[in-house]
């Protein structure tokens, strides 16, 4: 019951982690100079950036109606659960609304995964 809970968090960190690797991408391009192509690129990945955080709100917003829709499958609350209940939920707060992601560019820009690197020991 409380499971269904886990599908938008677990969403939620999907585009977190999208937005993650195009930062990482603005991170590793940062110092590089400036041209049109890349000021281009990096416009994009800014955008893919706001889009995904997006997607985590709405993500976010959807949990608590889920285990706000969960728990009233319960029945009763005992009093302490109640009350906590109602301090740390809007029950009827408004959802973000989801565009068509199909519609939408995907990410263009991809990293490969964290760089290797080897020790170095300097002398003794």
């Amino acid at each position: 019951m409380f499971t269904e809970a886990t599908v938008p968090a677990s969403r939620a960190l999907q585009h977190l982690s999208a937005a993650y690797r195009q930062l990482g991408f603005l991170h590793r391009f940062a110092d590089h100079p400036a041209n049109p192509d890349l000021a281009d690129i990096r416009e994009h990945a800014i955008a893919v950036v706001n889009d995904e955080l997006d997607e985590v709100q709405a993500a976010l917003l959807e949990t608590p109606h889920l285990l706000h829709t969960g728990a009233d499958r319960l029945g009763d609350l005992p009093p302490r659960t109640a009350a906590a209940r109602s301090r740390t939920t809007i029950p009827d707060a408004p959802a973000v609304a989801r565009r068509d992601r199909a519609a939408e560019p995907q990410l263009l820009i991809d990293t490969p995964g964290p760089a290797q690197h080897t020790a170095v020991r300097h002398g003794h």
